[in-house]
């Protein structure tokens, strides 16, 4: 009879690979046995034993479980660049005692075909940093950082609202959402001061910088749909190694507070209709002048006197 506290002889029947027949009994001491009755009345039974000769019965073992624990990061240069971090719990601060390198839980990690490290969300907590840790498999020797948690010494939140989220790293670089309505933008900020804009309300981009801004490609294109305005405090260049082209479907305006020179090997200026120089004194000067109407009648006048000069002689016909 299977009970409780009852030794139970089992004869164990086993057939080798040769076809042969072996059996083997061994006595058991029934430590629990589990009743099953199913709605059509079929019972069964299971059972556990430990053998008959054990001189008492075993404690019973319950499954190791770790639960989440708050700690603090207290070295994050992993040796073996993974991007560990070592961190102490509260239990082990009285003997500054850390956890060995624990890896870090990130919304993405791996590598791809063109990306072979790093490929993914990389974010190391840094030192004093307060994060929650979780086990694998509920381990207590295989925590890892399920994530960083903020505290009263270092949380400012959203806002009144909750309209703000930013990402902001150690030296103050931040990427920052403001959905405020009426005033939604993303603002990236470096810590110099360097600042990109995109303005939703008004459907703007602004690009500043306290120094220099550079542009660098194979081809730059600028297309406005209304204008395009250059200002300087100083001065503009403008520089090519080939050619520099200038079209204008109205209007060119080129406009100098005092002087403003063109130089160049040869210098064409061409009108469709009439050209118009205009000025307090106009000096031509070439080892050569030709002026020629090829048309029409050529008018020489002046309010006051028309000098004609030459190192020879002067030719009029």
């Amino acid at each position: 009879k299977v009970k409780i506290g009852n030794e139970v002889e089992l004869i164990l029947k086993e057939t080798d690979l040769s076809g042969e027949d072996s059996t083997e009994e061994a006595r058991f001491l029934v430590t629990s046995i589990t009743h099953t009755l199913n709605g059509t009345g079929t019972y069964s039974h299971v059972f556990t034993a430990i053998s008959a000769s054990s001189e008492h019965i075993p404690a019973e073992l319950k499954p190791v479980h770790a639960e989440n624990q708050v700690a603090i990061v207290k070295d994050n240069k992993d040796p073996s660049g993974f991007g560990r971090v070592k961190v102490q719990m509260p239990w082990q601060k009285a003997s500054g005692e850390t956890t060995d390198w624990i890896r870090i839980l990130t919304p993405d990690a791996g590598s791809s075909s063109d990306v072979s490290k790093n490929r993914g969300f990389v974010f190391v907590p840094e030192i004093e940093d307060q994060v929650i840790l979780g086990f694998e498999h509920n381990h207590p020797s295989c925590p890892f950082v399920l994530g960083s948690v903020f505290h009263g010494k270092n949380g400012a939140g959203g806002g009144k609202e909750n309209n703000v989220k930013t990402i902001k790293t150690r030296s103050g670089h931040t990427l920052q959402f403001d959905d405020t309505s009426g005033s939604e933008s993303i603002t990236i900020t470096d810590k110099k001061n360097n600042i990109i804009t995109l303005d939703t309300s008004t459907g703007s981009i602004t690009i500043s910088a306290p120094e220099n801004i550079s542009i660098t490609a194979k081809n730059i294109d600028l297309n406005a749909k209304e204008n395009i305005s250059f200002t300087a405090g100083s001065d503009i260049s403008t520089s090519a190694k080939e050619n520099i082209s200038q079209s204008a479907g109205d209007s060119l305006s080129q406009h100098a507070g005092k002087d403003a020179t063109l130089a160049a090997k040869n210098i064409t200026v061409q009108a469709q209709e009439k050209m118009t120089r205009d000025a307090k004194k106009i000096d031509d000067k070439a080892k050569e002048i030709s002026v020629n109407s090829t048309d029409k009648d050529m008018v020489l006048a002046s309010g006051k006197k028309v000098s004609m000069q030459s190192g020879e002689k002067v030719k009029l016909f």
